[in-house]
Order: structure tokens, then sequence, then C-alpha cells
């Protein structure tokens, strides 16, 4: 699905595949355009936000947020707010890394909390990933050349 030259083939591959778990996939091409799948194991929306884009563990999309729990006891709409409060058109790779790095909601419900195992930068501009693993958390932030993805 992720090697498709045409991206809502993957909304087609999704629609078609049974599948037992919720996912949210956010694909974004050579030219920025976005492109964000939410689903459950039978429903899926998909949609195509306008830059800047934040995503956290709940479902953005209307058609989906009726099979979530909305007390927001993960504080996952609290790191949505907070984030899309910091985020901004034009931002530096060093602005947006700083932002996944809060932790002015605790421990617990902060965009960096106790539960973080991923964090990923895509910086379109130059073709590259910066990818921080809670497992790796001492390498810190690794940065992956793109081009050869994009065979540039």
């Amino acid at each position: 699905v992720a090697e498709t030259s045409d991206p809502n083939q993957v909304i087609k591959v999704l629609k078609d595949t049974p599948r037992g778990a919720a996912y949210n996939i956010n694909q974004v091409d050579i030219k920025g355009n976005i492109q964000n799948i939410e689903y459950t194991s039978t429903f899926l929306a998909a949609s195509n936000p306008s830059s800047p884009f934040v995503h956290t563990n709940h479902y953005l999309s209307p058609e989906l947020t009726k099979f979530e729990d909305n007390n927001d006891s993960g504080g996952t709409k609290l790191r949505y707010k907070v984030a899309h409060d910091k985020v901004k058109p034009q931002m530096s790779v060093e602005e947006i890394t700083d932002i996944t790095n809060d932790s002015s909601e605790g421990d617990e419900k902060s965009i960096m909390n106790k539960r973080t195992i991923g964090k990923m930068v895509v910086d379109m501009n130059n073709l590259l990933a910066k990818i921080w693993l809670k497992r790796e958390a001492e390498k810190g932030w690794v940065e992956y050349n793109l081009k050869e993805f994009f065979k540039i």
C-alpha cells in the first residue's frame, strides 16, 4: 500500500481489506499534499486537510468520533489542542521538533509524555525525515534522506 503511486488507491485497498484494528495513516506527497485516512475495523474516513495539519490519537473525522470514548482520559484531545494552538504555517524543523517535545501538560497528557514511543518530523523542502524512538532514545533524533524514496 505504501508503495503506490496513486494515494487514492490506498483508500480502495483499505476499504477492500478485512482488518481488526483502528489506525490512522497520514500520507504526504512530494508536493506537500496531505491525505489523512482514519479507520476502524469496519469504517473508513479519508480527507485532504490543509497545512499545517496536526493529528493525535483520536479520530478527527465526524463519521468516526462516535466510536470513541469521549472523556479524553488519555489526553489525546488536550495534546491536539496544545499542538494545534502552537503550529503555524512555514515553521522550521526546529520549531516543529520543539512542539513534539512539549511537556507543558505533565507526564500523562503532554505531547511528549511517558507513553510516547516515537516522533517524526518530515522536512519536505530538503526531503529529510527526523525520527525519535523511545527504544533508541540515546540516539536522539536520527535523520533519514528521503531522496532515494522519491527517486530524485
